[in-house]
């Protein structure tokens, strides 16, 4: 993941123990698809007590990858709650009918992340899934468009964010990652670590061609 977690200063904590059952609500969206990305997740009780907000910034991806990734994530946070029995319900048609092994998953990626969801699953006693309409899962797609408002450049009064605003977004991300690789200790992974890092650096290096050359201003950001 890129950029840090962001937990809403109102998250509740079950007491007296984790909740016997919740509902996991997870959206993810893309501004560009893909472009740059990020989830969404709320986690209740069934009488809709509210237990965790949690949004992410994912980099550039697809909206069903950033669906997925929501769902995973919302899974993990469930499990960490101590629940014991979940239930989904998405606005995904896709991931629901994907999940459910109604639908084939062709995409590579997709179909890692559905073992992934599938995999998590098995931590509990009982899981069920839904589709919801988007109507009643606007609370995590709000955090999903918080997220990506905090992290990418603010558009200003005078009308929608520039053509290079995703660029910008994703040479950052470029750069936090080749930042964190540099600080990591030596190990067995250096060398391969290493090569990450200089694709990275060419990463960087073509999106600042791009925006020289759309007159976005030259450099590296």
């Amino acid at each position: 993941m890129i950029g840090p977690l962001f937990d809403d200063p109102g998250r509740v904590r079950p007491a007296g123990g984790g909740p016997d059952a919740v509902i996991v609500w997870p959206d993810g969206g893309a501004r560009g698809n893909p472009g740059p990305a990020a989830l969404g997740v709320l986690i209740t009780t069934p009488d809709g007590e509210v237990l965790a907000r949690i949004g992410e910034y994912l980099g550039v991806a697809t909206n069903n990858v950033a669906e997925y990734q929501a769902l995973c994530r919302g899974l993990e946070e469930a499990r960490r709650l101590g629940a014991r029995r979940v239930e989904i319900r998405s606005d995904s048609e896709l991931l629901v009918q994907q999940l459910k092994g109604e639908w084939k998953t062709k995409d590579e990626k997709l179909k890692a992340l559905r073992a992934r969801a599938r995999q998590l699953l098995l931590d509990f006693s009982d899981w069920q899934v839904r589709h919801v309409p988007r109507s009643e899962n606007t609370e995590a797609d709000a955090i999903v468009n918080d997220v990506l408002d905090r992290y990418l450049p603010p558009t200003g009064p005078d009308g929608p964010a520039a053509p290079d605003e995703p660029l910008e977004a994703l040479a950052a991300a470029c750069e936090q990652l080749a930042g964190a690789i540099r600080r990591l200790p030596a190990g067995p992974e250096t060398e391969r670590l290493s090569r990450v890092e200089r694709r990275l650096r060419a990463v960087e290096t073509a999106i600042a061609r791009v925006r020289a050359s759309s007159g976005a201003g030259g450099g590296m950001l």
